[in-house]
C-alpha cells in the first residue's frame, strides 16, 4: 500500500488588515517571507511512520516542516512553493490584505493578471515533481494550491483521502492506494 501524507503549513501570523495596492504588495513580501507562525496548530498532528520527507523551501512550510521533523532530514524541492502569487496592480482598491490574495490568484487564474508562470505551467511543474518523487510512500509540506493539485492527481490515480488533523491553515491529510 502507498500512503501520502500532505501537510499544509502553520497560519502565518501577519494579520489581515485593510490596505491599498502598495500596502499589499508590502504584506505579500512579508506573509513569503516571514517566520511568525502559528505553530501551536501543529500539537494536532499525528505521529508519522518513518517515510521520505519533502518540503518546499518558503519560510511557512519550512519552519513547519522543520517543527513537526526536528530530528529528521527533509528534501527541500523548489517545486513545492507556492503558486505563483503576486498582488493584481488595482491602484484604486483598498480591502482586506486576505481579499487582495483571493481577488489576485482568481485574476489569475481568469488569465486577467499575467505575471510569471501560467496556472497550466504550475500545474506541469507540480506533475513533474510527483512523476520524479511520488512513487512510493512519503509525507508532503506545502501550501494550500500545492496540495490541491497533487490530490486532485492523487485522486485521479484511485488514491483515498482522509483529514487527519486540521487547526487553522495547518491542516493533515493522509491518502492512500
Amino acid at each position: 500500500m502507498t500512503t501520502i501524507y500532505l501537510i499544509r503549513h502553520a497560519t502565518p501570523d501577519v494579520g489581515n488588515p485593510y490596505c491599498d495596492y502598495a500596502q499589499a504588495v508590502e504584506l505579500l513580501n512579508e506573509y513569503n517571507q516571514t517566520v511568525k507562525l502559528r505553530l501551536e496548530e501543529t500539537c494536532v498532528a499525528p505521529s508519522f511512520e518513518e517515510l521520505p520527507i519533502y518540503s518546499s523551501p518558503l519560510p511557512r512550510a519550512k519552519l513547519t516542516a522543520e517543527t513537526l521533523f526536528p530530528t529528521r532530514t527533509i528534501l527541500f524541492d523548489e517545486r513545492l512553493q507556492e503558486f505563483n502569487l503576486t498582488i493584481a496592480p488595482i491602484k484604486w482598491l483598498k480591502c482586506r490584505f486576505q481579499h487582495w490574495l483571493a481577488i489576485s490568484r482568481l485574476l489569475w487564474f481568469l488569465g486577467l493578471h499575467q505575471c510569471g508562470n501560467t496556472p497550466k505551467q504550475e500545474k506541469q511543474r507540480i506533475a513533474d515533481f510527483m512523476q520524479q518523487n511520488l512513487l512510493e510512500s512519503s509525507i508532503i509540506v506545502a501550501h494550500g494550491f500545492v496540495l490541491r493539485e497533487i490530490k486532485k492527481s492523487l485522486h485521479k490515480q484511485g488514491f483515498t483521502s482522509k483529514i487527519l488533523a486540521k487547526s487553522g491553515c495547518f491542516t493533515v491529510e493522509c491518502l492512500s492506494k
